[in-house]
């Protein structure tokens, strides 16, 4: 969250949760950031949602440095998906 914060980007509210305690009704898009497990192998084939998985390194242990790169690997993606979603110019 520290890395968040340095960045300019508000941290309330944000948590992490496990794809399987996931209600699909409450999402429109389901994101998996680890590529190793994607949410068709995490919650089943047979989805209806919209998901993405992406390849986001985790931090866990590392450097300030480190948290701060994938913190702008995030956001550069979330941009990209707000572009492709018509959110953003």
């Amino acid at each position: 969250m520290n890395a968040l914060r340095s960045l300019g980007i508000g941290t309330e509210g944000l948590n992490s949760t496990g794809l399987s305690s996931l209600e699909p009704a409450d999402y429109d898009l389901v994101i998996s950031l680890d590529a190793d497990f994607p949410v068709k192998r995490v919650l089943g084939p047979e989805l209806s949602f919209r998901h993405e998985d992406w390849d986001i390194p985790d931090p866990l242990g590392e450097d300030t440095e480190v948290y701060l790169d994938v913190a702008r690997l995030l956001h550069e993606r979330i941009e990209e998906l707000l572009r492709r979603e018509g959110l953003r110019p």
